[in-house]
């Protein structure tokens, strides 16, 4: 899985409904701690786990490219454009599109939690590199997760993750970040960001 030559490249999926500075800080740490070229912001059609609808896509597209202000961030039409709805596709489809690229996937600790809901979340554990940044009141239900238990024997410490993208997966991670207090789900909440 070594390539000096390739590009790395985080992957960061959701509904970014609505983005905000924590997708902003987690990027940027992103690319500090794991030497990555970019992050590349998968904004989502819309996740099959939530019953909730989210705003159109071409809105959380455009509201995604304004707040950003950093080349190596990009905002992503791919999910959009193939239709893709399930993140294992996802994967499947850049791995074989960008064969020059070494991908990591990039998901807060609340994700972790119920991600034994994604489909073929497992095969997503053992064709990419995976690392887990902490929301801090989920970081102990997403440690003793379905996915986290199964996968117990790959896990690496953050100390030792630098180089995560050039491990044979399933490999996986838990970064400590500094506390964010800001969340999509709280945008709403204030009826800062609607459906529209």
């Amino acid at each position: 899985m070594i390539c000096h030559k390739c590009r790395l490249v985080g992957l960061l999926g959701g509904s970014f409904n609505p983005p905000h500075q924590g997708h902003i800080h987690i990027s940027n740490l992103a690319l500090k701690l794991f030497g990555l070229d970019e992050v590349w912001w998968l904004v989502s059609p819309g996740n099959p786990l939530k019953i909730e609808k989210p705003a159109s896509f071409q809105r959380r597209y455009e509201r995604a490219q304004s707040i950003i202000h950093n080349p190596r961030i990009r905002v992503s039409e791919f999910e959009y454009t193939y239709r893709i709805h399930n993140t294992f596709e996802t994967i499947s489809k850049l791995n074989h599109r960008y064969p020059d690229h070494l991908f990591i996937w990039l998901m807060g600790s609340d994700n972790l939690v119920q991600f034994d809901q994604w489909k073929n979340w497992d095969w997503i554990f053992r064709n990419i590199p995976i690392v887990v940044l902490s929301r801090t009141k989920s970081d102990l239900p997403g440690l003793a997760s379905r996915a986290a238990s199964a996968f117990s024997q790959n896990y690496i410490p953050s100390n030792l993750a630098r180089n995560i993208a050039c491990h044979e997966p399933p490999v996986w991670t838990l970064v400590k970040t500094p506390n964010i207090h800001v969340s999509s789900s709280q945008y709403r909440a204030k009826g800062l960001w609607n459906a529209v």
